[in-house]
């Protein structure tokens, strides 16, 4: 678990970063449940807190195999939920975008259709 929070501290954002070299130290110096809830304590966050449970439940010998499936599903729609979110107030942008891939896909069609008009008609005569 150390060796991981090593590799994602590198390239995770400054604050998490900064928190996350505080959660090693105090890993190296001391106990990893500990040191776990008091990264938990100092962030704050839902999300994080349901990693550190499972991260201490792995801590602890239990199998989280489906426990870390099912909160990466999670995870997903909350993502997709912040996502569709984030296009309904810029509907006039995205209205903007899906007309022109509607036209580029009717193009497309147009065009595939015409050729296979054309092919048909040079057989024809």
């Amino acid at each position: 678990m150390l060796r991981m929070l090593e590799v994602y501290a590198k390239n995770a954002g400054v604050s998490l970063q900064s928190e996350l070299f505080i959660t090693i130290a105090d890993i190296k110096s001391g106990n990893q449940e500990t040191a776990l809830l008091r990264f938990e304590t100092r962030i704050g966050s839902t999300m994080l807190s349901d990693i550190v449970r499972g991260l201490l439940a792995v801590l602890r010998g239990d199998q989280g195999v489906v426990y870390f499936e099912m909160l990466a599903h999670d995870f997903k729609l909350i993502e997709i939920q912040r996502l569709k979110l984030t296009a309904m107030k810029r509907p006039g942008k995205v209205r903007k975008y899906s007309f022109s891939m509607l036209g580029c896909f009717m193009l497309m069609y147009i065009v595939i259709l015409g050729m296979e008009i054309m092919r048909a008609m040079g057989k024809l005569f």
